[in-house]
């Protein structure tokens, strides 16, 4: 039984603000997320931080108490009045896949502009957020009292796994730490949309830490040939979850602290930074304004096509086999490393079928492939050692054999993408994925050394 986990994240450290009344960073405890759920999913947490990043259309600045609230109102009025915040923010990262040049064996990373478009109704507890990467659609999220969802359906939560213990048991997840959802349903309610503690000052408190000269002006600066005011706020405790039961004896997540970059013309936020001790994360508010009601975007996310709903991937039925055979079922010729590669003899060569299973809400049948698993080292109990080179190769990127089209496409030609224990590649027809115990680079070799393979 898995404890449901939201994951936040951080991005660059740079444009680093330019102190004249130095804060103390000494009581920053280390990053957040002790105090949280396990397997929920992450574009849950994306919502969040998005609505956190956006709040920061309230970051005011002055420094002056007694200024302090006309800086507030002058705020307010860059943004207007109405009911719904909506905003654009933006984010520079790398993706968490790998990309190795197989000529070369160098690997690189590829960079990510991630870009969050996002509603937020505190009064009604609405929020939508759009997340794009690189420009296309990878997540639409949608919280509302009833429940949350995306792209993928429902989102679980503790409301959720409250009201269904016996779906969610089956699930294998839960918000209790001794995994006991019982079989009763119970009613709770849902989390409202929530901000990013590293920023939730700004729509929790900033009235009251401004008033009383807890925000703080710690410098000026020029980000991106802006001038701007760096403030900072005290940081605040992260808001309770509904429904969730922290293991025994852990104390609750620490604050963290916020400061962010404040157009010194406009007061509109500029960037917005989050600080444990050193730079943790970072955002960039491309637009911020509010919206009446029906201005706002509260429409229920799309569904992913079915054929990316992909549940599981098994490998099934494995069969010795000879060069011929291996062809036969894949329907085109398979690569190999001949009958021995870098003293690892050939010890498998076998066609096996590769299931995979869709969403019970998707409708669809399992499908079924054909495939080809090769082998250079030694086998225990009829499976690959530890210190083996692994081939698998289909006609579909099959998600058995670690291919997930559905989010993560295939590499460029010259190319594989890495992650987790091996390497993906296309081929031809062919997709391929590679594994060993090495990095990168022995697999690019080992990618440079297939052939086609013959009798």
């Amino acid at each position: 039984m898995a404890v449901l986990d939201p994951e936040t994240h951080a991005s660059l450290d740079r444009l680093v603000p330019h102190d004249t009344t130095p804060a103390d960073w000494d009581d920053v405890l280390a990053r957040s997320g002790r105090h949280r759920l396990r397997r929920i999913r992450p574009r849950l947490i994306a919502v969040a931080a998005a609505f956190a990043a956006a709040a920061a259309v309230v970051a005011l600045s002055p420094w002056d108490r007694a200024a302090n609230l006309t800086v507030v109102d002058q705020a307010l009025a860059a943004i207007g009045d109405e009911p719904v915040l909506h905003a654009v923010i933006r984010e520079h990262g790398e993706s968490q896949f790998k990309l190795v040049e197989i000529a070369s064996g160098q690997t690189t990373r590829r960079p990510l502009t991630i870009e969050r478009e996002l509603w937020y109704d505190p009064a009604d507890a609405l929020g939508h957020t759009i997340v794009r990467e690189n420009g296309q659609v990878v997540d639409d999220t949608l919280q509302t009292p009833d429940g949350t969802t995306n792209m993928d359906g429902v989102v679980y939560t503790c409301a959720w796994i409250a009201a269904h213990p016996v779906e969610a048991t089956k699930e294998r997840i839960s918000c209790r730490f001794d995994g006991n959802n019982g079989t009763t349903p119970r009613k709770i309610p849902e989390a409202p949309p929530t901000v990013d503690p590293a920023l939730g000052a700004f729509l929790t408190g900033y009235r009251e830490q401004l008033a009383t000269g807890k925000a703080q002006r710690i410098g000026e600066g020029v980000v991106d040939g802006t001038p701007v005011y760096w403030v900072q706020l005290e940081p605040v405790e992260p808001a309770p979850i509904p429904g969730f039961e922290p293991p025994p004896g852990e104390e609750p997540s620490p604050p963290i602290a916020q400061r962010d970059a404040v157009d010194r013309d406009s007061y509109r936020p500029v960037l917005v930074q989050s600080v444990q001790g050193e730079l943790r994360g970072e955002y960039r508010v491309l637009e911020i304004e509010t919206v009446s009601k029906d201005e706002a975007d509260f429409s229920e996310p799309p569904r992913r096509p079915p054929a990316t709903e992909v549940s599981i991937g098994t490998v099934i039925d494995p069969k010795e086999a000879t060069p011929s055979e291996a062809a036969a079922a894949l329907g085109t010729t398979p690569l190999w490393l001949g009958g021995e590669y870098k003293g690892l003899r050939l010890t498998a060569l076998r066609t096996v079928t590769l299931r995979t299973g869709y969403t019970r809400e998707s409708g669809l049948e399992p499908r079924f492939d054909q495939g080809v698993e090769i082998v250079y080292g030694s086998l225990e109990n009829g499976r690959p050692a530890a210190d083996s080179v692994v081939l698998q190769e289909a006609t579909v990127p099959a998600f058995a054999f670690g291919w997930d089209t559905g989010r993560v496409g295939a590499p460029p030609p010259g190319y594989m993408l890495m992650f987790g224990p091996g390497g993906l590649m296309k081929h031809g027809d062919l997709y391929l994925r590679l594994q060993s115990v090495d990095d990168g680079a022995t697999l690019a070799a080992v990618a440079r050394a297939l052939v086609p393979m013959n009798e």
